[in-house]
């Protein structure tokens, strides 16, 4: 073999490894997409109850209060809070310095690093729920 063949070999492999290494990256983003679709109705009927009676939405390690929604991530750095708006079913990012509004998807929140705010911030409800219904009693 010559060595134009084996550095052809070589990058033929590399390019092979690098793109398993792509499909298994994707795979487990679609996998982190179809979990927060999952959360988003499985929690919607306590959201939904949360959001008629007009409570303040909470998440247990950002500190913020959303009024339309469960709070699913936050970006420090451009200062944008990411939330799950219960009427239009859909994220929302907000830039709190501008009060920007932009829709964003499920698989751009988990590309931008909040999968694990988002998961506490959907099963937080029941917290939240239950510490009202609590209260009410």
């Amino acid at each position: 073999m010559t060595h134009l063949s084996e550095l052809i070999n070589h990058h033929i492999v590399t390019a092979e490894v690098l793109y398993q290494d792509w499909k298994k990256s994707r795979d487990v983003i679609d996998h982190q997409v179809e979990q927060l679709e999952f959360l988003s109705l499985k929690y919607y009927p306590a959201c939904e109850w949360y959001f008629q009676h007009d409570y303040p939405f909470k998440h247990p390690s950002i500190e913020a209060e959303a009024y339309f929604g469960p709070i699913l991530g936050y970006d420090e750095q451009k200062n944008d809070l990411y939330v799950y708006h219960v009427m239009d079913l859909k994220v929302k990012r907000i830039n709190l310095d501008t009060n920007t509004k932009t829709v964003v998807s499920f698989t751009e929140l988990v590309n931008e690093g909040h999968y694990e705010n988002a998961c506490k911030g959907f099963s937080h409800i029941e917290v939240l729920t239950d510490f009202q219904l609590d209260y009410q009693l």
